[in-house]
């Protein structure tokens, strides 16, 4: 039976994190030549893999971890900044998979991880037991046009300014795109849980999560499609994924459960783990009586 693990709503967001990186160090694989970090919890037979959005790490899921671990062996990978293709941004996730001798997992995927798990179901399709999907998209060529643009903007900042016109870009976004975020929320976010590299580092790490979005919205999806069971999340007040692009998503994926959010935000996520969570295991109870790979019973 799966206990709750109680939460001191006294303790900080910050100092549950502090907490959290104390007892769950970051695991180090090499792959290719690349340091891949990625964070575990728990040692259950059911393993859910969770892909972090732009800009982020395995760490924006702390509190995903620290719930499942007590049924399910949690994976958080981080992308490192020299992954600047989709495949390469697999073939780390598969090492990943392999080196804790994992076979299938269930994969969870925001934002930026929603595009790599909407790649990585239908290219690996026996390792995949059920996709779930929050505030992201199909290939668009309006997001392919405004990554262009702020890349092209980014050549004309001098590194010395760089990490300060990042932050104040954050801060701009989350301003207008995470209402449900509280002031506590909004400082754990920019000052724990984004850490930006120094100078040249956060430019190449801009560089790869641009190129990496770019190579995915420039795609013209063909008839290659997940058809096992999806989730997929919704909210109203995305700000960076329209109404029209989640309607969309859904006729992408028929056979998809909808999870809506009302009152809620592209990092409500981040700033409401509960909520997902609970959405989560309800959907995740559904299917992991299944056979342990499904896959080929629903393509």
């Amino acid at each position: 039976m799966r206990q709750e693990q109680p939460v001191d709503p006294a303790q900080s967001l910050s100092a549950r994190f502090a907490d959290f990186r104390r007892t769950h160090p970051a695991r180090h694989l090499q792959i290719a030549g690349i340091d891949w970090t990625y964070l575990t919890a728990g040692k259950g037979r059911d393993c859910i893999v969770l892909l972090h959005g732009a800009g982020g790490t395995g760490e924006m899921y702390f509190d995903y971890l620290l719930d499942f671990e007590a049924d399910h062996l949690a994976l958080a990978p981080s992308l490192p900044p020299e992954i600047d293709t989709t495949p390469a941004a697999l073939q780390g996730i598969v090492a990943i998979l392999d080196a804790q001798g994992i076979a299938t997992c269930h994969v969870f995927g925001h934002s930026q991880g929603g595009f790599l798990a909407q790649e990585f179901a239908p290219h690996y399709p026996d390792r995949v037991r059920t996709l779930m999907l929050s505030g992201t998209a199909l290939p668009r060529a309006s997001h392919l046009r405004k990554l262009e643009r702020q890349s092209r903007f980014l050549r004309f900042i001098p590194d010395s300014l760089l990490a300060k016109s990042i932050r104040y870009a954050l801060r701009r976004a989350i301003r207008s795109s995470a209402q449900s975020l509280s002031t506590e929320q909004r400082r754990f976010l920019l000052d724990d849980l984004v850490v930006l590299p120094p100078g040249t580092a956060l430019r190449r790490a801009l560089h790869s999560t641009a190129a990496l979005q770019m190579e995915f919205h420039r795609q013209i999806l063909g008839e290659e499609v997940w058809r096992g069971p999806v989730l997929l999340f919704e909210t109203d007040r995305d700000a960076f994924i329209s109404q029209q692009e989640f309607a969309t998503l859904r006729r992408r994926y028929p056979q998809a459960e909808i999870q809506r959010f009302e009152n809620a935000d592209h990092l409500s996520v981040v700033a409401d783990p509960p909520r997902y969570i609970n959405a989560i295991r309800r959907f995740l109870s559904k299917h992991e009586m299944e056979s342990a790979s499904p896959a080929a019973a629903h393509r």
